[in-house]
C-alpha cells in the first residue's frame, strides 16, 4: 500500500525519513534526489522536488541518514581505495567528510532513533559512533566504538535512555522440523 507514487529516473539504493518527516532523501548510484513532504496538509499532497545532487556519481553510493530535518550523510564505496568515505549535505552541495579509517570494512550507515547521532557498523559486528566535527572538514570522521555484535547484525536501531545507549536488532531464529519416515 502506498500513499503517494514517485516517478524515479533511476533505481535507489537507499532511502531515508528526516526526524519530522518533512524531508525525504533518495540515493541512487547516479545522485541523490531530496523532496519535501507535507503531512499536515489534507489530503496529502505529493512530495515536492527540492535538489538533486550527482556529486557521488562514481563513488558506489550506499546509504543515506539524515540528523535531524536538514543533516543529510551518504556512504559511499571507494573501490579503487578499498575504503569508505562519509559525504555530508551543505547548502545543497554533498561534501565529502573523508574515510571512514578503521581496520574492518564498513558496512551501514544509519541514525540513531531520535536522529540526534550518526552511527556505523562493520563487517565484523562492532557498532561505533560516528563524529564529524562542523569545524575541521579536512581530516577524516572519527568514530567510537559502542557496541560490538558477535557478528554483522544487518538491522540496528540505537536509542539513548538516561544518557545509556543500547543497541537493538533483529534476531531472526529459522526452526527446522525433522520429517523423516
Amino acid at each position: 500500500m502506498s500513499l503517494h507514487t514517485l516517478v524515479l529516473e533511476s533505481i535507489p539504493v537507499g532511502i531515508a525519513l528526516s526526524k519530522t518527516g518533512n524531508r525525504l532523501a533518495v540515493l541512487s548510484d547516479s545522485d541523490l534526489v531530496v523532496y519535501a513532504l507535507d503531512l499536515e496538509k489534507r489530503p496529502i499532497p505529493k512530495p515536492a522536488f527540492l535538489w538533486r545532487s550527482d556529486a557521488t556519481k562514481g563513488h558506489s553510493p550506499r546509504h543515506v541518514a539524515f540528523l535531524g530535518d536538514n543533516q543529510i550523510f551518504v556512504l559511499t564505496d571507494n573501490w579503487n581505495e578499498d575504503e569508505a568515505s562519509v559525504w555530508r549535505f551543505e547548502e545543497d552541495m554533498l561534501l565529502t567528510q573523508g574515510p571512514i579509517v578503521e581496520a574492518d570494512n564498513t558496512s551501514l550507515l544509519f541514525s540513531s532513533v531520535d536522529h540526534e547521532m550518526l552511527y556505523t557498523e562493520f563487517q565484523n559486528g562492532a557498532l561505533h559512533q560516528v563524529v564529524i566535527a562542523e569545524t575541521t572538514t579536512d581530516l577524516p570522521p572519527q568514530t567510537s566504538l559502542v557496541h560490538k555484535f558477535p557478528s554483522f547484525a544487518s538491522e540496528v536501531q540505537i536509542v539513548s535512555f538516561e544518557g545509556q545507549v543500547c543497541a537493538l536488532t533483529k534476531v531472526y531464529v529459522m526452526l527446522a522440523n525433522d520429517y523423516r519416515s
